[in-house]
């Protein structure tokens, strides 16, 4: 799975989830293209979409993240620097 690929897989369950943030067009659209960075305390995450997002991961990855850990994670492109190398 490539970078674009996983960023495309969180866009779509941060979306999904309903995040205010992911609503602007723009600045999916720049997250996706690798232009934009998105701090996740940014995204006002509830514990549900933080779950929903970890499973998300997993299901199509493999990469098993536990909720907790995206704080320290911290940002939407650590978090596919993250999941790329889980992959490995």
């Amino acid at each position: 799975m490539t970078d674009n690929e996983i960023r495309d897989l969180i866009a779509q369950q941060l979306e999904y989830a309903c995040l205010t943030v992911m609503r602007d067009k723009q600045l999916t659209a720049a997250f996706l293209e690798g232009r934009r960075d998105i701090a996740l305390g940014e995204l006002e995450m509830d514990s549900l979409a933080e779950m929903e997002l970890c499973i998300a991961i997993e299901i199509h990855t493999g990469v098993s993240i536990v909720p907790n850990d995206l704080q320290s994670i911290g940002t939407l492109n650590s978090l596919v620097d993250v999941v790329r190398k889980g992959m490995q």
